[in-house]
């Protein structure tokens, strides 16, 4: 049997921090440790994108459209 020890993961930022409703736009994660795997995502709220990863430290996701916030 073997063991990996895997560092937890921690976001130390996200960019942009706002966008528009309609989705599409790219937002950069950074932090770390990413693994190179095809199982990274983001989460927006309640719905779960892929995401890439750039390096070690960062990833891209793209948002969703989401429904605008009401006063």
């Amino acid at each position: 049997m073997q063991y990996e020890y895997v560092p937890p993961l921690f976001v130390t930022s996200v960019e942009p921090s706002i966008g528009p409703a309609q989705g599409g736009s790219e937002v950069i994660v950074r932090g770390g440790v990413f693994r190179n795997t095809s199982s990274l995502q983001c989460r927006f709220a309640d719905v779960v994108v892929d995401a890439s990863r750039i390096t070690n430290t960062s990833l891209r996701c793209i948002t969703p459209h989401a429904e605008p916030l009401r006063e």
